[in-house]
């Protein structure tokens, strides 16, 4: 097996996606290895790796009244970035298959 040929069969099976929806199973599989490596890429490059980081506040963002509202589920937030841990429940539910669907 071909080195490019290879690289399709790795991605078709790390990719995770609906592979019950036949139209997307279809679409994947008529991309070359190029197309397969952007759509993993894509993918990839959604997730948030767990790591501190700092938070800044702009002043508009503390005067802002929703902020303020949602004082105590932001400060979560907040907190869950800046001691480096997994953002995932923050982000869309579909984050775990990619792509949603094909173009």
């Amino acid at each position: 097996m071909s080195l490019v040929e290879s690289t399709r069969q790795w991605v078709l099976t790390n990719l995770p996606y609906d592979r019950g929806d036949a139209a997307l199973v279809a679409y994947l599989a008529g991309l070359d290895a190029h197309g397969l490596l952007v759509v993993y890429h894509n993918w990839i490059s959604r997730l948030v790796k767990p790591q501190p980081r700092a938070v800044h506040k702009s002043k508009a963002f503390q005067r802002n009244l929703l902020a303020t509202q949602r004082a105590n589920d932001l400060a979560q937030i907040i907190a869950d970035i800046e001691h480096g841990r997994d953002l995932k429940k923050y982000l869309s539910r579909d984050i775990d298959r990619a792509p949603a669907k094909a173009p």
